[in-house]
């Protein structure tokens, strides 16, 4: 009994999960002993704490499963679409939330896991992000016909677009290119 006592509902983790499940088994078959009545409430109480904290390892864990972050899976930097905005931003809500309600219940590499998960959804975001304020920029520019070179401030814009255009990648370009 003083075994489960030693686990905290914040901070269990997936690695506990073996010992805990022996320690159920253990709680039952002590319970099924008839000589120690005088115990059943401690042995229930027990039994039910353990209960909690597998069902808290399993809650850690399909927090990090679910249908918007698997949803965003397969995503990257380098094959999104303008469309996979609120995808990503769901999936990244989501690993967000997870951290936020379960951090101390994962082990440093789940944890570093969801911390990649979250950079990458970020990154992905980042991206989407630079590409609109490129074609923002390009839809703010005057129509051919108005143009004038002694506009400082279209020349400024025009500058400032070139500039930020070289600095995207590849598949960047291809998606300010086909708007």
């Amino acid at each position: 009994l003083t075994a489960i006592a030693g686990y905290d509902i914040h901070t269990v983790k997936s690695t506990d999960r073996a010992d805990i499940e022996a320690l159920i088994g253990e709680i039952e078959a002590l319970s099924a002993r008839g000589d120690l009545a005088d115990q059943h409430a401690q042995l229930a109480e027990a039994l039910a704490k353990a209960d909690a904290l597998i069902k808290r390892i399993e809650a850690a864990h399909a927090a990090t499963e679910t249908e918007k972050i698997q949803a965003a899976a397969s995503i990257t930097p380098d094959n999104y679409k303008p469309s996979d905005r609120e995808t990503v931003a769901d999936a990244k809500a989501d690993v967000e939330a997870a951290l936020a309600t379960y951090e101390g219940n994962y082990t440093e590499e789940e944890k570093q896991a969801l911390l990649d998960e979250l950079a990458r959804l970020k990154a992905i975001l980042h991206s989407m992000d630079r590409v609109e304020a490129i074609q923002e920029a390009l839809d703010a520019l005057p129509a051919l016909d108005a143009f004038n070179r002694n506009n400082t401030e279209v020349m400024a814009l025009i500058e400032a677009i070139k500039t930020a255009y070289g600095q995207l990648t590849p598949h960047e370009i291809e998606l300010v290119d086909r708007s």
